[in-house]
């Protein structure tokens, strides 16, 4: 009864997922798992058990099996479309085999190519410039990767009939072996399919070799979970006295692996042979992937060429031998073919072991299955995890019980996330409809909190519902302490009355409600006016932004960054112009192109410099209008440049806004990236935005540049180019690590445009 009930609720987990609108689904083997061991486990406890029956249990075996026809179907699914592309190409070496008068599963039997050799041993020379311009220029001498033989035509024809001979009798044998393949595969032997699931060919990679040494197989790695591929490395097949298990499409490696070396031509043999760039060609550098002709088939190619155009018979030799070469490439193809087939069935033989491990449930060991001292385990190795003693039971049931408790856990939490992505989904397609969020009426306080993108700032419950970050604060604060330390506070959601965790709970912050501007005018406290006139209040200023959505997800700063530039770039603002534009500058080539990405993302020309050289001057070009942008673009207004490169000898008045992501211990750096816009020729008031993260190591670097600043007033391009080759002092090192964070001074003025300094928190 216990284990009907497990199992029933795995089941009822799945229709849960589908009637909460998760569509939350089992995977195909647990499903299987579930329905094949319910059925047994209905069947061992009897009518009489006191089991709740439902209507579904007379269905569990059909539905057992749909679940492995399905899962057949998606592992191997190929097969059958694998076996009507072999037929085809055999259907077709067939219909060539009856016009050029092939005999027998293989290309031997064609008369036409005999009859021209015997004309050719009737000539004066007795064939010999034909054979040699065979031996020289097609064959380069060699027969199958080994040296020719023969010195005449009588030995090319000898050589002809044992190379085709031995075609068909391996194509023969090819094909037996084929069909009996196909029957395993179909019938899907237990025996088979156990031997697929331990096969060390399939397992592990393994190279067999034959009788004379030589390379035969050479096994591939198949993926499988890592708990069967060590089950199988570790059982092989004790039982056949230390010998390895084969499954039987590795059995038949070697057969295939002998019809393809006279099927296809070798690369050579030859340990002095080299083939261009390669090297040395190995005795090893045969086999799998090969394409090239048979050295017979080479032969025939050429003979077929001298085939008489006229004359007693030439048209019936001509088209003997167009089918008998058609025939000879169809073989090829047809092997091409199959191989793809027993891949397909080696993936369905495995399908199928992964079946019959899916359906196996945790059993108690009979008597006979006891380890007596000193005797070996009657159960094999890969067993062992399902074939059990009684006195294990208790301590995998306590297991069961954890492991239980904390997946439903993660379930738990992995439910509120689907819901609350889903929530974030629809308003997301709302506001692409046209449609804005809005605000919402927190049901608590029922007050309007604004749920647009841009100035988000919610709590969203794992049932979907939203309230305001202050009263889901105040929820949690007043739930009653948990009785586990570890344990999150509980609360229930105030619509629904579900019982909702607090680390279940999913916090939305956005916009530039995060973003704290500071600002010193350059001329002092009473030139406010000024920066007002040029960048609007520092009101309107949020206002306007916060009203701004950036498209994708770039993080806190470069959002900022990106919104800011958007905001100096509308001439619709306050203080606005259609001729703004803005550099900005950075330490780090990395965050350059993130910015630059997250500009081109929004729409917002700009220009890179990427590196120096040709393409610094042709970004400066084309930000000063010297030079047209690439075809199709706009002019960029904004210039994304290194600090250090791009803060020398450079005239930029086009720009009025300089915005530095991130501070720096040199203030001369600074300085000189401000006078990139602050120059003779200048005539608009020119502005530097400075984007500090709050909390951060950022905020005690601008406090040590700020001292180092005002420790020469009027000389900060001297101070950095002073301090540049020595380390820091101890004084300094305390800045920058203090035992308390310092926060940026608020009298922190510069002798530098007008300076907003922009303070993040995260």
């Amino acid at each position: 009864p216990a284990a009907v009930g497990h199992y029933r609720e795995v089941l009822r987990l799945e229709m849960a997922g589908a009637e909460d609108g998760l569509n939350l689904r089992l995977d195909s083997l647990q499903r299987l798992h579930a329905l094949h061991n319910l059925r047994a486990a209905l069947e061992a406890a009897g009518p009489e058990a006191p089991v709740a029956r439902t209507l579904r249990d007379d269905s569990l075996a059909d539905d057992a099996e749909a679940e492995r026809r399905k899962y057949v179907a998606q592992r191997a699914g190929g097969t059958f479309a694998a076996a009507a592309d072999l037929r085809k190409v055999s259907e077709s070496i067939l219909a060539n085999a009856r016009i050029c008068g092939a005999s027998g599963s293989g290309p031997a039997g064609a008369a036409w190519w005999s009859a021209l050799i015997d004309s050719h041993l009737r000539s004066a020379d007795g064939g010999r410039s034909t054979l040699d311009r065979l031996v020289d220029n097609q064959l380069s001498g060699r027969w199958q990767g080994r040296e020719i033989a023969f010195t005449d035509l009588a030995g090319l024809r000898f050589a002809l009939e044992t190379a085709l001979d031995e075609l068909g009798r391996r194509r023969g044998e090819f094909l037996d072996r084929l069909e009996h393949l196909a029957k395993v595969t179909a019938d899907a032997d237990p025996v088979d399919v156990e031997a697929a699931g331990k096969c060390v060919m399939c397992v592990a990679k393994t190279t067999m070799h034959d009788d004379d040494g030589g390379v035969v197989f050479a096994g591939r790695q198949r993926a499988k979970p890592a708990s069967n591929r060590e089950r199988n490395l570790r059982d092989i097949d004790a039982t056949s006295g230390g010998g390895r298990t084969l499954c039987q499409h590795c059995a038949a490696s070697p057969l295939f692996k002998r019809y393809e070396d006279v099927l296809f031509g070798h690369l050579g043999m030859d340990a002095e042979m080299t083939a261009g760039g390669r090297g040395r060609i190995a005795q090893a550098d045969v086999g799998d992937g090969r394409s090239a002709p048979s050295s017979a088939e080479v032969a025939l190619k050429f003979l077929a060429a001298r085939v008489p155009k006229s004359g007693l018979g030439a048209v019936a030799a001509k088209e003997s031998s167009l089918a008998h070469l058609e025939m000879m490439e169809d073989m090829r193809r047809e092997f091409t073919r199959a191989m793809t087939l027993v891949k397909h069935q080696r993936e369905e033989m495995y399908a199928r072991d992964e079946l019959a491990m899916a359906t196996t449930r945790i059993r108690v060991r009979s008597p006979h299955e006891i380890a007596l001292g000193g005797l070996p385990d009657p159960v094999p190795e890969h067993l062992r995890a399902s074939v059990v003693h009684e006195w294990e039971l208790d301590d995998m049931e306590e297991a069961y019980v954890a492991d239980m408790a904390a997946y439903e856990d993660d379930l738990r939490k992995a439910k509120s996330q689907v819901r609350f992505l889903e929530r974030l989904k629809d308003d997301e397609e709302r506001e692409k409809a046209g449609g804005d969020a809005g605000p919402f009426e927190c049901p608590v306080c029922v007050e309007e909190v604004d749920s647009s993108a841009a100035a988000a700032e919610l709590a969203v419950l794992p049932c979907g519902h939203r309230l305001c970050v202050r009263c889901t604060d105040a929820l949690v604060s007043r739930a009653p302490p948990p009785a586990h330390p570890r344990a999150p506070r509980c609360f229930k959601c105030p619509t629904c009355r579900v019982r909702t965790a607090a680390d279940e709970v999913n916090y939305v912050a956005k916009g530039s409600s995060r973003v704290k501007c500071v600002r010193w005018p350059a001329g002092g406290a009473g030139r406010g006016a000024d920066m007002d006139a040029s960048l609007g209040t520092e009101r309107e200023q949020l206002q306007h932004e916060a009203a701004l959505v950036v498209k994708g997800s770039w993080g806190t700063k470069v959002e900022a960054v990106v919104r800011r530039v958007m905001y100096l770039l509308d001439p619709d603002r306050p203080g606005g112009h259609r001729d703004a534009k803005c550099l900005v500058f950075s330490e780090w080539e990395d965050a350059l192109r993130v910015v630059a990405a997250a500009l081109k993302a929004n729409d917002v020309p700009a220009a890179h410099t990427l590196g120096g050289g040709r393409k610094l001057r042709d970004a400066i070009d084309a930000f000063k209008g010297v030079a047209p942008p690439p075809v199709g673009e706009p002019s960029p207004k904004a210039l994304l440049m290194p600090l250090r490169r791009g803060a020398n000898g450079l005239n930029l008045t086009e720009a009025q806004h300089v915005i530095l992501l991130e501070p720096v211990l040199d203030p001369g750096a600074e300085a000189q990236a401000m006078k990139r816009v602050d120059r003779i020729g200048q005539t608009m008031p020119t502005c530097v935005h400075r984007f500090l993260l709050q909390g951060t190591v950022e905020e005690n670097v601008q406090e040590l540049s700020r001292r180092r600043r005002e420790a020469a007033p009027g000389e900060a391009e001297d101070v950095g180019r002073a301090r540049s080759g020595s380390g820091l002092r101890i004084s300094e090192v305390e800045v920058l690590i203090p035992r308390r964070v310092v926060g940026v001074g608020a009298g922190s003025a510069d002798a530098s445009p007008g300076t907003e300094t922009n303070i993040l928190t995260d």
